[in-house]
């Protein structure tokens, strides 16, 4: 089956955002993206704007894959960062990969972040690239994202590390605080 890359179009995008919640409700990010239509379309109108935002669509039109990297100033540098890279086969995921960077390079970027889930081997992959490793992040969902701001989705485990009776929000000092 042939698979045309391209970029995403207006008429693509909304296919293109069912997709990606689809493959995030697959993946192990829905902790983290409670509501992934919303915060993909954030994402995917970033990446439009200034960015690179490819699809992978089959013959028939349908989508089979993705790369959205938004740009922004990062050191001194342009940076594409990968927030969403998915795909049906390793071709696509591969195709995809090579094109963003070539993207990226002619919108401007100097510098690309790949991200790799904790859970899997992309690191390894990315080694392979040419990336190297810089930091490790954490995420921790604030807020269910309402307007108003008021309602804190709290899904920490050990409730002794952060006192919020205190109202410090500073480390304890207990075990695992940096």
């Amino acid at each position: 089956m042939l698979t045309t890359i391209r970029d995403v179009e207006d008429e693509d995008v909304e296919p293109v955002l069912v997709y990606i919640a689809r493959e995030v409700a697959r993946s192990g990010y829905q902790h983290v993206l409670p509501d992934p239509l919303q915060d993909a379309g954030t994402l995917m109108k970033a990446a439009r704007d200034q960015g690179v935002a490819l699809g992978a669509f089959d013959e028939a039109g349908r989508v089979v894959g993705c790369l959205i990297m938004p740009m922004h100033a990062y050191m001194g540098a342009m940076l594409a960062e990968e927030v969403a890279w998915f795909a049906e086969t390793q071709r696509d995921l591969l195709r995809l990969f090579d094109q963003g960077e070539v993207q990226a390079v002619q919108k401007g970027a100097s510098v690309v972040r790949m991200s790799a889930p904790a859970w899997t081997q992309l690191g390894a992959f990315y080694g392979r690239r040419g990336y190297q490793p810089l930091e490790t992040s954490y995420v921790k969902v604030l807020s269910d994202g309402s307007s108003d701001g008021r309602r804190r989705v709290d899904r920490r485990g050990d409730r002794d590390v952060h006192r919020e009776e205190e109202g410090k929000g500073q480390p304890t000092g207990r075990s695992g605080d940096a």
